[in-house]
């Protein structure tokens, strides 16, 4: 495939393929975005199999698959899958005080290309809610301010809140850019909130990993120092996120991401397709 051209393709060929492979690995040997394969389904009028298909197939179960509709007066036959432009590092936009002052400063921090990607309010409620009266529960920064918490399912410490909030910014509005919707629980302590690609809902936790170190203290050294006299552990941030996709209901097939040695979450194909 020529990188400027792109990959040219009918509509037998895009359903055959999008049934056969999920699109996080279509990308990777495709070399093109996410999107442009979503939009090339979208202008043929290709149906995309959902995260249940694949869940599924993944436990042996065999799915029918949603057949090809005949091709409308408008319905293009073939198009070209553009290819993937050079990595470009996206900055979260904080608040407008915290922003840089000028377009040169947001060039000089990343490299090779700035892109700034705007706060998506439900990220900057979180935000907000996260850096005001706050308080450590097993090592999770966690608020006691009556503020709105909407992504109350993002559990790290104060050392990576930042880091899981850009993470989650880029998720939303890369869901919201192929048409999927964000649809947040009102009840305070209702399921998570959940992403909707298509009709299938997919709900998201964002964890870091901790560990645990009992405590050899005696009532009177955590008095002294604060800790609650039936504290029996610490628990101390890992650095490392753990990403859960799913239903909600921490079922045995909710699937996991983890940063690693390699590769961080951020430098995974959009596998929220998968």
């Amino acid at each position: 495939m020529n990188e400027t051209e792109g990959k040219l393709i009918n509509r037998e060929e895009l359903y055959a393929e999008l049934w056969k492979t999920p699109v996080s690995q279509l990308v990777v040997a495709w070399g093109v975005p996410f999107a442009a394969i979503a939009k090339a389904a979208r202008e043929m009028n290709v149906p995309r199999p959902d995260a249940a298909y694949w869940s599924a197939q993944r436990r042996g179960c065999v799915m029918e698959k949603d057949p090809l509709p005949a091709a409308g007066p408008d319905t293009k036959t073939k198009v070209v899958i553009s290819a993937a432009r050079k990595r470009v590092v996206t900055t979260l936009a904080t608040e407008v005080a915290d922003a840089p002052t000028t377009a040169a400063a947001v060039t000089e921090a990343t490299e090779p290309e700035a892109k700034v990607i705007p706060v998506h309010p439900l990220v900057r409620q979180t935000r907000r809610a996260l850096t005001t009266d706050t308080y450590l529960h097993h090592g999770v920064v966690t608020t006691r301010s009556r503020l709105p918490n909407p992504l109350r399912w993002i559990e790290v410490s104060p050392e990576l809140l930042e880091r899981a909030l850009n993470f989650i910014n880029s998720i939303i509005h890369g869901v919201l850019a192929i048409g999927g919707r964000f649809r947040e629980n009102p009840e305070p302590h209702g399921p998570t909130p959940r992403l909707f690609l298509g009709i299938q809902p997919v709900a998201l936790r964002l964890r870091e990993v901790m560990m645990r170190t009992e405590l050899n203290l005696t009532d009177e050294e955590k008095k002294k120092q604060g800790i609650w006299p039936f504290t029996r552990y610490s628990w101390t941030g890992t650095r490392e996120l753990r990403l859960i996709i799913g239903s909600g209901n921490y079922e045995l097939n909710d699937r996991q991401w983890s940063d690693s040695k390699r590769r961080k979450l951020e430098d995974l194909p959009p596998f929220l397709s998968s």
